[in-house]
Parts: C-alpha cells; sequence; structure tokens
C-alpha cells in the first residue's frame, strides 16, 4: 500500500497526483491511495480542486490506513508544527527540500506514505499518457473563453503567465522571473511566431500593463483576467493551447506547458526554478532555460 499526499494550489496537487498515478501504473495490483487531511484548515489557493476539475480516480485513504505508514496528523497548521518534532518512520518517504532528485522517490520498495511535491518530469515521462489522460479538462462553458481559446489554438500565440502577490516577497522564488526574464523570453519567442500575438495571464493585470507598455504599438496583446476563483483552472486550460508557452516558476504554469500538445510548440522557462538550490531536475530537458539576472 502507497499513500500520497495531496496540498497546495492546483498546480502542485496536480503533480502529486501524478505521481499517485505513477505507483499505480508500475504497480497494478497494490494499493495506491491519497491522503486529503491536511486540507482541513489550510485557508490557501481554491482547497482541493482535482476532484471537481478532473474527477480523481484514485480512492481517499481512512483514517486507520494511513495510521499504518504515518503519524494521522490530519489539520494542516498541526501538522507542519508535529512533524518537525516527532520520529520520522521507516514507511515515510519525506521529500528533500527545493527539488533534488533522490533515486529512492523512483525506488521505494513496500508500503509507504509520500509527502512532496514530486516536480520531476523525468520520473513521469514513462507514464505521460496515463497523466494526460487524467488530466482531461472539461470543455469550456462559457463564451469568453471558447473565443479566447479558438483565438490561442489558431494563431501565433504566446502565452506569458506572471506571478505576482505571495511570490513578490518569497524567499525561495523572488527576483527570479524580473522583467528582464520576460523581456529576454520575448525575443526569443517571437522566433518561433510569424506574426505573434501575447496572451498575458497574471493576478497583477496592471503590473502587466507598464511591463509591456513598449510592446503595446508593435504587437496585439490581450490580457486575459476573467476567470477567478474555482474557475482559475481555465487559465492553465487555455495555455496549454498555445504555440509558446513563457512560464513563471509556478507549477500552475509549468502544468500549462507540458500539457501543451500543440504540433512545434515551445516552451520557454526561467532558470533558477528556486533560490535555494541550481537543481534543474524540474525542468524538462527540451524547455528552453533563461535567467532573468
Amino acid at each position: 500500500m502507497k499513500i500520497v499526499n495531496i496540498i497546495g494550489g492546483l498546480g502542485n496537487q496536480m503533480l502529486q497526483y501524478a505521481y499517485a498515478i505513477r505507483w499505480k501504473a508500475m504497480n497494478p495490483e497494490e494499493e495506491v491511495l491519497l491522503d486529503l487531511g491536511h486540507f482541513h484548515g489550510y485557508g490557501l489557493h481554491n482547497g482541493y480542486e482535482l476532484d471537481r476539475i478532473f474527477g480523481q480516480k484514485l480512492p481517499t485513504a481512512k483514517w486507520w490506513q494511513i495510521l499504518r505508514v504515518t503519524w494521522y496528523l490530519p489539520w494542516y497548521k498541526p501538522s507542519r508544527l508535529l512533524r518537525r518534532i516527532m520520529p520520522r518512520r521507516k514507511t515515510e518517504c519525506i521529500e528533500k527540500p527545493w527539488f533534488e532528485y533522490k533515486e529512492i522517490y523512483n525506488n521505494w520498495e513496500g508500503n509507504g506514505y509520500f509527502e512532496g511535491y514530486w516536480h520531476y518530469p523525468e520520473l513521469h515521462r514513462p507514464f505521460m499518457d496515463k497523466i494526460r489522460s487524467a488530466f482531461t479538462f472539461p470543455p469550456f462553458e462559457d463564451e469568453e473563453n471558447r473565443r479566447i481559446a479558438h483565438q490561442i489554438s489558431s494563431v501565433d500565440s504566446i502565452t506569458l503567465h506572471i506571478r505576482r502577490g505571495d511570490y513578490v516577497d518569497a524567499p525561495p522564488f523572488k527576483d527570479i522571473c524580473t522583467d528582464l526574464f520576460y523581456w529576454r523570453a520575448i525575443s526569443k519567442a517571437i522566433n518561433f511566431c510569424e506574426n505573434p500575438i501575447f496572451f498575458i495571464f497574471s493576478n497583477d493585470i496592471e503590473y502587466c500593463k507598464k511591463l509591456f507598455l513598449d510592446y503595446q504599438d508593435k504587437y496585439q496583446i490581450i490580457y486575459v483576467d476573467h476567470n477567478h476563483g474555482g474557475n482559475s483552472f481555465r487559465d492553465m486550460q487555455l495555455m496549454t493551447l498555445a504555440k509558446v508557452n513563457i512560464i513563471a516558476n509556478s507549477s500552475f504554469s509549468w502544468w500549462g506547458a507540458w500539457l501543451n500538445e500543440r504540433e512545434g510548440h515551445q516552451t520557454i522557462t526561467p532558470t533558477p526554478w528556486v533560490n535555494y538550490t541550481d537543481s534543474l531536475d524540474m525542468i524538462p530537458k527540451e524547455w528552453i532555460k533563461i535567467s532573468g539576472r
């Protein structure tokens, strides 16, 4: 039996669920379960979203199943505190910080409880078809998204994800997706497009309008800012249709690029991904890496 903890925003939930899919694909007869208990008291993002958006199929672990492989700590904040002081059990696989791959993540034997983000595309690559199938978006329901989806998929579209808010001052992530990164990324992206049209996704559109002020007269720029709250996943869905994805160091736009199946599409990603490591394990080898420093 293997139990995978699910927590965080949509992008992180998808990484964790992909890891669970991987274990199930490797051992179809083994029980693979999800631990959703940490969403109790978790006030960030939009809560647990996988079932509502994708109709996830893996079963949820019961308390007594969790207790077989880890301490039963169903509330988010107490679990973060107690994790620091309680002894590690032999059945626990806790990811090391900042996305540095360890072979044990791939070769764990026997029962296990897995807590982490598992942001390693090479780990998931052999199971890409199963993962893509699990993350099939529901059809667009509104005219605005249908219109933009048609436009992105039919033109030389370049999507940019600019994450502000909590990323501006967060020590692990700040000063990576700088203005310079986006300017360099645009200079690279237009080489793949004859008539580029830019689609900007951000939680700070006013900042973006100032950032791209000098581009307004030269290129068509469309600011996509109508998907909010429980409908935010539609931005990721729209990103999957682009000819070129310029992503932030965010798992949200990472998935928008990774799920993109448009023929000949390109992805441009910032490097480093986080400030505390030079590891590039979380970035597919074929993606174009650009520094904003």
